[in-house]
């Protein structure tokens, strides 16, 4: 008569390397899927504008139009373009400084 432990194999309880933890199931791909929003409502949005409280709803003939508010970005752009400026002209007195200065002294030599 055969060993019993010979005959019995041991169930393997450990889950599967690429088991997946236990939960719901995924949605399925066609809930993931965003709508396309056409261009026109996303140009209406950025091109909204900020009307101050006291202004009237209409304007009133011979009145400038409201402004409109600058996004962030075109108001940082503005201002690096605005530093680039100043320091061209900044470079441009010092390089006159700097010339003026040796002009006088070759002049007093």
């Amino acid at each position: 008569m055969p060993n019993k432990s010979e005959d019995v194999i041991p169930e393997d309880t450990s889950p599967p390397e690429d088991a997946v933890a236990p939960g719901p199931p995924p949605p399925p791909i066609t809930e993931l899927v965003e709508e396309e929003q056409p261009d026109d409502q996303e140009v209406v949005a950025q091109q909204s504008v900020i009307a101050p409280a006291d202004a009237p709803d209409t304007p009133e003939s011979g009145a400038q139009p409201p402004k409109k508010e600058k996004p962030e970005i075109v108001l940082l752009i503005e201002r690096l373009v605005g530093y680039r400026q100043k320091m061209i002209e900044d470079a441009r007195d010092e390089r006159d400084n700097y010339l003026k200065l040796h002009i006088r002294r070759l002049s007093l030599t």
